[in-house]
């Protein structure tokens, strides 16, 4: 991303970033301390990876140490998350940054991870506008890998408050640690957008953190390669 569409995000949609933020501030190391070992991450993670928004980052470390990827880099605007991980790899590097802005060189990373973030960012413009920033970031023949929550929005609303803003896909899920933002993808809208960047679509599907609870644990993940 530019440093004035950044901008824009921040100045257009900062309140509802901010309460995602401090939500994980809080949330700390608590937050996804498993890691998620999922074939479709395994089959297309190699080389240099960057965990955008990665937190804890236990699924990125997890292929670090089973040597399935050769060095990692770790960003998040989160820092108690990123301070709380411990006896670090040396091939790997931990940034405490901003994801919307353009931090990094062009065609520099093998593979990139957004497990779980790219539901945090409103906005479609600026949803848009970090996956052209992370295409830019990817070598020719990278894989990046994104992962989007996909609930049952009745059982959500038994389970939490939930507040709908500009449209029904839009929504604030508030508990006992704050709230936080969610863009409701359906897998058509998440490939139309892979698609608008001019990005291969190599593999489509859904999976889930916990098979006893698939209404609220169901993910949708595409992996999509640079031409």
């Amino acid at each position: 991303m530019t440093k004035n569409t950044s901008e824009y995000c921040w100045e257009k949609y900062g309140d509802l970033m901010e309460k995602t933020i401090e939500w994980f501030r809080t949330k700390g190391s608590r937050y996804r301390a498993k890691p998620w070992k999922q074939l479709f991450i395994e089959k297309y993670s190699h080389g240099t990876v960057l965990d955008l928004g990665g937190g804890i980052a236990s699924t990125s470390r997890y292929y670090l140490d089973k040597k399935i990827i050769e060095k990692l880099v770790i960003v998040d605007l989160a820092e108690k998350p990123l301070l709380s991980i411990k006896n670090t790899n040396i091939f790997t590097i931990k940034i405490c940054g901003d994801i919307l802005e353009y931090i990094f060189l062009e065609n520099y990373f093998d593979t990139i991870y957004l497990l779980a973030v790219l539901h945090h960012i409103p906005g479609k413009e600026c949803r848009i506008e970090l996956l052209k920033n992370i295409k830019q970031m990817l070598r020719r023949n990278g894989y990046l890998i994104i992962t989007v929550w996909n609930p049952d929005i009745d059982a959500l609303k038994k389970k939490y408050m939930i507040k709908t803003l500009e449209s029904e896909k839009d929504i604030l899920i508030c508990d006992s640690v704050g709230c936080r933002y969610y863009h409701l993808y359906s897998v058509e809208e998440l490939c139309n957008e892979i698609r608008f960047i001019e990005m291969e679509i190599v593999e489509k599907g859904y999976f889930y953190q916990n098979i006893k609870q698939k209404n609220l644990t169901c993910n949708i993940y595409v992996v999509a390669k640079k031409k």
